[in-house]
């Protein structure tokens, strides 16, 4: 009961925070088109295999995992508007994006474990949505992130199969003109499981993303169902280097539409939005006698046939590291 009663204290101080109460007032404001859509999804963990695909275990009691990941996303929002050209022009609201997480992960109990997580945006270019509105607004170069956090479970650990569950808080926190928060405090339940024969491990997630929907042009983001799976492969005994690759996708649960013949009204039902991902990685975990693990990685985004780039980057590099003193 105290790890559940520390969990709701942190969630419910966070959610309370000025910063947050701030956020959820400036996107509740109706102005469009909004800023209030982080441009990056990626949401890592400090421990893990994986790099999308949450931890199917939990770290050990009274042990603690720090970690940093740092990503750089390419075009991860696009926009096509009217232009001379019948196929209309592409603009970039955000064309260029450095990020870095912040990560922790506390084990509690043998079974439980608290991830605290820290994101920003360290630089961003881009158009912004000054040509939308017809205003000289200008994208900020940096801005803070929404503060994530939860607890994890331990459902099922073996040798070869580990099942864990976890519940995630997202308090809006972050800056509400740069494309780094939704200005609303999203839930986000999950489950992940991982099997490991000799040197492959295979891993799965799925989870959901609920939060209040918000719109950019014709892309309306909100409720999301999230569903991963992953594998690595050692290509060196002992953790000495490791081969991964992972494919996550976020399955909208929003009704979409697509603009009119003159931009300013609706017609046609649109598909629904899926901003998937593709990501490989190579990673070790054998400096400082194990307790250190660094990756790095590059991936892009899979065409789902939705007609939308709304985060979902044309190209992601990221690289990581976790110390477990």
């Amino acid at each position: 009961m105290k790890a559940w009663r520390i969990t709701l204290i942190v969630s419910l101080a966070a959610a309370l925070t000025p910063g947050a109460a701030y956020a959820q007032r400036a996107c509740g404001s109706g102005i469009a088109p909004t800023t209030c859509l982080p441009a990056d999804n990626l949401w890592p963990s400090a421990g893990g295999e994986f790099t999308w695909l949450a931890p199917a275990t939990t770290t050990a009691a009274r042990n603690v995992i720090f970690g940093v990941t740092t990503s750089w996303v390419y075009r991860p929002i696009a926009l096509t508007v009217g232009s001379t050209a019948p196929e209309g022009a592409t603009v970039y609201p955000v064309e260029h994006a450095i990020g870095a997480h912040l990560l922790a992960t506390i084990g509690l109990s043998s079974r439980l474990s608290f991830d605290v997580a820290a994101p920003m945006t360290l630089y961003q270019s881009g158009a912004g949505v000054g040509f939308l509105t017809g205003s000289d607004a200008v994208l900020p170069r940096s801005a803070s992130g929404d503060l994530r956090f939860g607890p994890s479970v331990s459902l099922v650990r073996g040798r070869a199969f580990n099942l864990a569950a976890r519940v995630q808080v997202v308090a809006p926190t972050g800056s509400t003109d740069a494309f780094a928060t939704f200005g609303s405090v999203t839930v986000a339940p999950g489950i992940s499981a991982a099997y490991r024969y000799r040197a492959v491990q295979l891993g799965a997630d799925i989870g959901a993303r609920l939060r209040k929907s918000v719109e950019l042009a014709d892309a309306v983001i909100g409720h999301q169902m999230t569903l991963g799976v992953g594998a690595t492969i050692d290509l060196v005994p002992n953790a000495l280097l490791t081969m991964g690759l992972e494919v996550f996708g976020l399955f909208g649960l929003e009704q979409q539409y697509t603009l009119g013949a003159d931009a300013t009204g609706r017609d046609d039902t649109g598909g629904p939005l899926i901003p998937a991902e593709w990501l490989a990685t190579f990673s070790t975990a054998r400096a400082l006698e194990g307790k250190l693990r660094m990756r790095v990685g590059m991936g892009g985004a899979l065409p789902t046939g939705t007609g939308s780039d709304v985060t979902a980057p044309a190209l992601r590099t990221v690289a990581s590291v976790s110390f477990t003193p």
